[in-house]
């Protein structure tokens, strides 16, 4: 009963209130009033929000989100985690496709559902999911170039740290 209850919300507002990529802040805050939390790591900026039994985690670059990441706010009764059905995955990852239709790649992940829309890819679990992930092409280059960046500045650390702690072996 309640997963028809979130359905029939989740189909409500899937025309207004669901964020898009694309969309600004401003509009995002629009549709769910101020966010529970802001998010600052590095150059990205974000917000979570939370509306309809869902949080909804974005990142924007150059004002426009890039990124949304969706879950439950609640457990089961149980304390298990809440899983989107097949319904409500389809409803959230069609307000972001722009009318287009979500595509199974060629080469498949084991444990993660990917789907993609033009410059956009969706990821899910494949048994159990708890959670959906839709990105850009473009956020997915900057995250990918954020950890490279990252791990050639602690391979350069950890290398100066043991140059200088060889100098320290006559000693």
């Amino acid at each position: 009963m309640k997963a028809l209850l979130l359905l029939s919300v989740l189909i409500t507002l899937s025309s207004s209130a669901l964020a898009r990529i694309g969309e600004t802040p401003e509009q995002c805050e629009a549709r769910y009033g101020k966010p529970v939390k802001t998010l600052e790591k590095g150059l990205r900026r974000g917000a979570v929000y939370e509306k309809a039994g869902l949080q909804i985690q974005c990142e924007f670059h150059d004002n426009k989100c890039e990124y949304i990441y969706f879950k439950h706010l609640e457990n089961n009764a149980d304390g298990s985690k809440k899983f989107f059905a097949e319904s409500e995955l389809e409803i959230l990852r069609d307000a972001n496709s722009g009318g287009k239709e979500w595509t199974l790649p060629e080469k498949r992940h084991e444990t993660f559902q990917t789907l993609r829309c033009g410059g956009l890819e969706a990821f899910y679990p494949h048994d159990r999911p708890s959670y959906l992930l839709i990105t850009t092409q473009a956020h997915r280059d900057r995250t990918k170039a954020e950890r490279q960046a990252e791990e050639e500045a602690d391979k350069a650390e950890k290398k100066a740290k043991e140059k200088e702690q060889s100098k320290l072996k006559d000693f």
